[in-house]
């Protein structure tokens, strides 16, 4: 039987985090951070114009979704967003928008 030393790191790291720690250039060590989920998406944009009334543009757009946890933080966190808007939500907070996404949809 052989033992394999295993860091720290290793130890601690969730099953979902698809980092590879010590050569990841954008995680540190003790952050996790799952797969990148991208989804297209229609956006719709609402900007003021000069009349004081709204207006409407849709915007393809891709969408990451991500689950995060660093060391900074005692939670994990659901990022839903791209470069120009962005959510970070609690899991509880993702699991509830879940559930009311659920029942909106099956109506």
């Amino acid at each position: 039987m052989s033992l394999v030393e295993s860091s720290p790191v290793d130890l601690a790291c969730p099953e979902w985090c698809a980092v590879n720690h010590g050569t990841h250039e954008l995680v540190a060590d003790d952050d996790h951070q799952s797969d990148i989920h991208t989804v297209a998406a229609l956006l719709r944009h609402l900007a003021p114009a000069p009349d004081g009334s709204l207006i409407q543009r849709t915007v393809a757009s891709d969408i990451d979704v991500v689950r995060h946890h660093d060391a900074t933080h005692d939670q994990e966190w659901i990022f839903i967003g791209n470069d120009e808007q962005q959510l970070d939500l609690s899991l509880e907070s993702a699991r509830h928008l879940h559930h009311v996404l659920g029942r909106l949809l099956r109506r």
